[in-house]
């Protein structure tokens, strides 16, 4: 007959199954096409692209390359300059900032070019799957 099981360690391995699965789930439900990304998350993103490239929260540096920003955007008042931004509170950009910021890292040590299917994954890595792992880490 085998050993006695620890309970501690019967735990920690049902508690390793729990947390792959809610990756898999999670990541799962992930939409990885670009032409399925929603208008919530486009200018977000496109935003994060003219913070790192431009230095500017505006989309009008990214959008000049004919990339369309969507429906969720605003135009700011002449007098605060004209700019395009998306009309949602910026807190999710900043996983995007990260986001693209690996990206381009990666990218120029490979040889590869940026593209806004990898920045939408990386984006939504950073941005709502690791901060599902690190909470359910904490709730443990």
């Amino acid at each position: 007959m085998g050993e006695p099981t620890d309970p501690a360690r019967a735990r920690s391995h049902r508690h390793g199954w729990w947390l792959l699965a809610l990756v898999v789930a999670c990541g799962a439900s992930f939409p990885f096409l670009s032409r399925m990304m929603n208008a919530n998350e486009r200018p977000r993103l496109l935003q994060a692209v003219a913070l790192v490239d431009h230095g500017t929260w505006a989309l009008d540096p990214v959008i000049a390359g004919g990339i369309d920003p969507g429906v969720d955007v605003a135009r700011a008042p002449a007098e605060h300059g004209g700019g395009l931004y998306p009309n949602k509170p910026p807190g999710a950009t900043v996983p995007a900032v990260l986001a693209y910021a690996i990206q381009r890292v990666w990218c120029a040590a490979s040889g590869g070019v940026p593209s806004l299917a990898g920045l939408t994954l990386l984006a939504r890595l950073f941005g709502a799957l690791l901060p599902i792992v690190v909470l359910a880490e904490l709730a443990r």
